[in-house]
């Protein structure tokens, strides 16, 4: 799971530049300012730009257990 806080007015620019980067079968959820990834796979990313971010995005992994 990759999380990250998009700058105001730029939540947009970073869903798309996330749906760029996206793993296949990957999911993108955007809440105002929030754009999260999820995918089965680990998924290695470019860091964002910094004009789309108010910090540095978070990831976890995590173990599927069903």
């Amino acid at each position: 799971m990759w999380e990250a806080k998009a700058a105001a007015g730029q939540t947009d620019a970073l869903v798309e530049w996330l749906l760029d980067q996206a793993p296949a079968g990957a999911q993108v959820y955007r809440s105002s300012d929030r754009v999260v990834l999820i995918a089965e796979l680990p998924a290695v990313l470019d860091e964002p730009p910094a004009a789309l971010v108010t910090r540095p995005p978070h990831s976890w992994e995590f173990d599927r257990q069903r």
